[in-house]
């Protein structure tokens, strides 16, 4: 499906909006992303929102899960009515239980303008109150071609400590008991009885939390700390991801 599209993988090759909903998609299934409320939206999908004539039909496209999701990731590009395809790509993550919007450009603050219009949409759609578009710290392309590589590459790092910060909170929270074994003990009622058995004097657990890892001071699985959010360097380079994609595509073309 995606074979046609594939050369556009290759290094010095601009990404085509296929090859990167192919990809969030991957990304979606492969990590149950849904299941843990976070949505990867398609390019399309995206692009109907910021350039829809009526607003309402940007409305009637989005998936019906949406509010239900506590993340959505969105693939910008400055492409208009008149050039769909546009000429660069980045990333828009809207964080909403805090009302936030991140923007993520290899490029300094090339799609700025065009991700504007998309949050001042976004928040037509979703009923927003005044938001904040922050403009994160995002590693930069060396050439004219690696935007969207960049745009899967910001996107998928910042999937996984997410989920990494999810899986730490649910260790935390089995740890130290907070749920009776049907689930039914409330947040408040267990750290009362936690914090009373663990300071009385002949508790087997006075020192418990000594030997547990302190991932509170731990910024960089931690969304409320904004260091979490900081892409300024990653660990993956480009042309890796190129091939990585291009393998995928060559595994489900078969």
């Amino acid at each position: 499906m995606y074979s046609s599209a594939a050369k556009t993988v290759k290094d010095g090759e601009w990404l085509l909006d296929s090859i990167i909903g192919f990809y969030f998609e991957y990304l979606s299934q492969t990590l149950n992303l849904e299941a843990r409320k976070i949505l990867l939206f398609q390019p399309s999908i995206a692009h109907l929102i910021a350039q829809a004539s009526e607003i309402e039909y940007a409305k009637e496209a989005l998936p019906p899960e949406v509010n239900d999701m506590d993340y959505l990731f969105l693939p910008t590009n400055n492409g208009d009515s008149e050039n769909v395809n546009g000429s660069h790509w980045s990333l828009l993550v809207y964080e909403k239980s805090n009302n936030i919007f991140r923007y993520y450009d290899s490029l300094k603050k090339a799609n700025l303008e065009p991700t504007r219009i998309l949050v001042e949409r976004l928040c037509i759609l979703f009923d927003c109150e005044k938001t904040n578009l922050i403009i994160e710290k995002s590693e930069q392309q060396y050439n004219d071609s690696d935007c969207g590589v960049y745009l899967l590459l910001f996107a998928e790092t910042l999937i996984k400590k997410l989920l990494e910060s999810l899986e730490k909170s649910k260790k935390l929270i089995k740890i130290n008991g907070l749920y009776d074994s049907h689930g039914s003990r409330s947040t408040k009622d267990a750290l009362f009885s936690i914090e009373k058995f663990n300071n009385s004097e002949n508790s087997p657990c006075s020192n418990f939390d000594k030997d547990l890892p302190d991932y509170s001071n731990n910024n960089a699985f931690d969304p409320s700390n904004e260091n979490f959010w900081d892409l300024e360097e990653l660990s993956y380079p480009p042309h890796l991801k190129r091939k990585e994609i291009s393998l995928l595509i060559h595994q489900f073309s078969k």
